[in-house]
């Protein structure tokens, strides 16, 4: 497995151009949730490789069908996800890796997008940062995703969970990840 990461860093690093802006704001330590937009594949590949601290990615539990790609992915700490109902078990995990003072990868759209659009968030990433009392650090990816592209990362300021009395728990969830997705689109 070590080879075939070693390869995808090596392609990587040769056919685009990476640009990181305030990464310093990834903290040093301690837990934390990374909120990137999804428009490629190529999104959480950039992040894992350039990141200083190693995440956990949330993935379809589609790619895990393919066992060669479910034994890279299980390598590399990823944890699988049915998009339309995801288990306790997937939760339970992502809180666990959160209490273990780890990073966790999440786009809050659950899927790939073209645009980034608050009606098409996802509330779940809220829900694992209000259970685990985890902040969340919104992260924007720009880029055309062509060989030899410029790819800018822009990584924004921690948000912490906050909830409004006045609302339903669900209602804080949806919320809130709005103002995630929020804080993504004003990045760049």
């Amino acid at each position: 497995m070590k080879v075939i990461v070693w390869i995808v860093r090596t392609f990587v690093k040769i056919f685009f151009r990476i640009e990181l802006h305030d990464m310093d704001r990834i903290p040093s330590e301690g837990r934390v949730i990374i909120c990137p937009n999804h428009k490629s594949n190529w999104d959480s590949v950039f992040l894992y490789f350039f990141s200083p601290r190693h995440i956990h990615f949330l993935a379809k539990k589609e790619l895990f069908n393919n066992k060669l790609l479910a034994k890279i992915l299980y390598s590399q700490d990823v944890i699988p996800v049915d998009r339309e109902k995801p288990s306790l078990a997937t939760i339970k995990k992502c809180i666990e890796v959160l209490e273990n003072d780890e990073v966790l990868g999440i786009f809050p759209q659950g899927t790939r997008l073209e645009e980034l659009r608050e009606s098409d968030v996802k509330s779940g990433v809220a829900l694992i940062a209000f259970k685990a009392n985890s902040n969340v650090l919104p992260v924007k990816i720009v880029s055309t995703y062509r060989i030899f592209s410029k790819v800018d990362i822009y990584f924004g300021e921690e948000l912490e969970p906050k909830l409004d009395e006045s609302l339903s728990q669900k209602e804080n969830y949806d919320a809130w990840s709005r103002e995630i997705i929020r804080h993504i689109k004003e990045l760049g």
